[in-house]
Order: C-alpha cells, then sequence, then structure tokens
C-alpha cells in the first residue's frame, strides 16, 4: 500500500509540476502579444533582467524587474546582487528576449510513464504474492474413513 501511494505521489508530482521550456521571441511577437510573462531580457549593455509581467509597447519594454548583477567586495571578493525595481527599456536596447514556458505535453507524457512502470510493477508484484501464497504446496489428505 505504501508502494502505492509513493507512485501516485510521483504521478502527481510529475504532472503538475511541468516541464519548463525557454524560448527566444522575437521583438515584434513581443509588441504583437502586449503583456510578457516570465520574461527574460538582455540588454546590449549586458544587463540582465527578469520580468513576473512585462508590457510591451511599440518602442519599449516596461515592469517591475529583477536585476542581477555582480559587485566586487574589499577583498576581491564576487558576490552576485538581486535588486527589485521599475524598469523602462526601449526595445532598440533589448538585444535578446526569452520567455519561460510550461511544457504540459511532456509533463503529461512522464506522468503516464510513470505510471504505466508502476502499474507493470504492481501486477508483477501481485502475480508473486499469488504464486507465493499458493506457493505450490497441497495440503496433506485426509485420512480415509
Amino acid at each position: 500500500m505504501r508502494f502505492l501511494r509513493v507512485v501516485m505521489a510521483a504521478v502527481v508530482l510529475a504532472g503538475t509540476t511541468g516541464c519548463s521550456q525557454v524560448a527566444l521571441v522575437p521583438k515584434s511577437d513581443a509588441m504583437r502579444a502586449g503583456e510578457l510573462t516570465n520574461a527574460t531580457v538582455r540588454t546590449r549593455t549586458g544587463e540582465s533582467f527578469f520580468f513576473e509581467r512585462a508590457a510591451v509597447t511599440a518602442d519599449s519594454l516596461s515592469g517591475f524587474a529583477q536585476e542581477t548583477r555582480a559587485v566586487y567586495l574589499a577583498g576581491g571578493e564576487l558576490q552576485e546582487v538581486t535588486e527589485e525595481r521599475q524598469v523602462h527599456l526601449a526595445l532598440a536596447d533589448v538585444e535578446q528576449l526569452s520567455v519561460t514556458k510550461r511544457d504540459w505535453k511532456r509533463a503529461g507524457l512522464w506522468a503516464l510513464g510513470i505510471a504505466a512502470v508502476a502499474g507493470a510493477i504492481a501486477v508483477v508484484a501481485d502475480q508473486s504474492s499469488s504464486d507465493a501464497s499458493s506457493g505450490g504446496y497441497a495440503p496433506p489428505p485426509k485420512p480415509p474413513e
């Protein structure tokens, strides 16, 4: 029974989390959409921003973004610092624009595969337990009366 619970948890986890896929988005497609979710933007100057939601117009991209940059500390140590702030970028300054999407088809196939393997294991385990319960042992015959 514990095995079944573990398998069901694995199927639910694989089916609900989804597999992520990063896709590059042309600027024209971004303008047509008007809004992007889970977008990563790299500018010509090398800055990188992550937007949960970004509004895209004909000439700009804006939203509340996380910026990660390297900072040199005293003693020569390098530390990455993440700051959240309102960002307005000209589309001309954007070098690369990508979005992270969930690939539900792949997640569904993983969940189906896990369920199939678990089902096969359960069938084999059930057959071996029924064979073991009979054990090939026949009860002794009753004495004649």
